[in-house]
């Protein structure tokens, strides 16, 4: 706080107070250390606090994800009637309870308290039903029993979904819709040195390997039954490995190889322009990426 205080010009830092957990990623461990870190914000020049924020993805089912959404509730509470009142005058947010506005009206030497709506944000991309149905109270008028809150899903592989991991943890395989899956890489067979092993030049710096590796999807752009059997095997800086049923022929250097691929985040990171194609395969835009 005291960095950003320290840097800051006309316009104020607006940030956001995280709730994490023990064990989990980053953010305060618990409600009164978030609250003491708003406090802190409260009483540093040239900072605004916008609202609470918390990242549900690495807990380890619902019971436990409902848990810190509904921590995070309360702490969106707690620091509501601060953010939305002004400027306070001599009064610990640590010292307040949830929902309980403190009625002050100034404090010198103090940052104003943002005026906007205040932010809640969340939501991984395997959770977002949870994380929708848990805050999306707070968005209501306060009339209705809300707290007028701007609630911020940033569930983000939903814009490229996955044949691997997202597939498997997808919410929509628990409520109605679903997504498809739209990257794909293409990598030619550059060898088929023995029965059941082609390798294809397609690498680490490629595709992404750190949760699963990519799957088969087609041949020169055909499938075939045997391709339910190939798998990748492993993947190094600049091959593939492919194992597919031994005998089988349907596979020969300089052949193209369809992959799905499994965790979008680490496939953007490798590229900085993505071809857009239509259902021909021809390139029909490009996508910039800023991972």
């Amino acid at each position: 706080m005291r960095i950003l205080s320290e840097s800051a010009g006309a316009v104020p830092f607006r940030v956001l107070v995280e709730l994490g957990h023990t064990g989990g990623r980053t953010g305060c461990r618990g409600l009164a250390e978030l609250l003491a870190v708003a406090d802190a914000v409260r009483t540093s020049p040239g900072v605004e606090l916008a609202g609470v924020a918390s990242y549900e993805g690495t807990r380890s089912g619902p019971d436990e994800v409902r848990q810190i959404l509904r921590e995070l509730r309360a702490a969106a509470e707690a620091v509501a009637p601060h953010v939305l009142s002004g400027v306070l005058s001599g009064v610990s947010l640590s010292d307040v309870s949830p929902g309980v506005s403190s009625g002050a009206t100034g404090r010198p030497g103090a940052s104003p308290v943002t005026a906007g709506r205040l932010v809640v944000s969340a939501g991984g991309s395997a959770w977002f039903d949870l994380v929708a149905e848990e805050l999306a109270p707070l968005a209501r008028p306060r009339e209705e029993g809300g707290l007028d809150a701007l609630v911020l899903l940033r569930s983000g592989a939903y814009v490229a979904h996955d044949d691997g991991f997202y597939r498997e943890v997808t919410p929509y395989n628990r409520i109605e819709g679903r997504l498809l899956p739209a990257l794909e890489a293409w990598a030619q067979v550059l060898s088929v040195p023995e029965s059941g092993l082609a390798l294809l030049g397609m690498g680490k710096r490629d595709v992404p390997y750190d949760i699963d590796l990519p799957a088969v999807r087609t041949v020169n752009g055909e499938t075939a039954g045997w391709l339910e059997q190939a798998r990748v095997v492993k993947v190094q800086d600049q091959h593939t490995y492919l194992r597919f049923p031994p005998g089988e022929e349907g596979i020969r250097p300089g052949d193209l190889v369809s992959f799905g691929l499994s965790h979008p985040c680490t496939a953007f990171d490798k590229w900085r322009i993505i071809p857009v194609v239509d259902d021909d395969y021809v390139v029909i835009d490009v996508i910039k990426t800023y991972f």
